[in-house]
């Protein structure tokens, strides 16, 4: 569990990439979801990661990057578990990873 301590620049890197189809999304967007179920989403900005593009051994994944800035002052306290929506060849994956923010 991650305490997010300045609400106002909440950043969030990673990368994102339909392994099944080997595909890069099309979009990603960060979603979070609180404990009462309720979810708000925030685009993505892409960033180049050839690291996993090395790593995954196709050298079109170096677009799967994304970086997430979120202003959380508006969101209700609480804790949120973070996840990445993917859109994908027509259609929408949603990726999580357990990681967890304290607001």
């Amino acid at each position: 569990m991650l305490a997010v301590k300045d609400q106002k620049s909440i950043r969030i890197n990673g990368w994102a990439v339909d392994d099944e189809a080997k595909m890069l999304p099309e979009a990603t967007y960060l979603r979070l979801e609180n404990s009462s179920g309720r979810r708000f989403y925030a685009a993505t900005i892409p960033e180049d990661r050839p690291d996993v593009a090395k790593y995954l051994g196709q050298a079109a994944f170096v677009k799967s990057g994304y970086r997430a800035l979120v202003s959380a002052e508006n969101l209700p306290a609480g804790e949120y578990e973070a996840m990445i929506l993917m859109n994908v060849g027509g259609r929408n994956l949603l990726c999580g990873n357990g990681r967890k923010l304290r607001l």
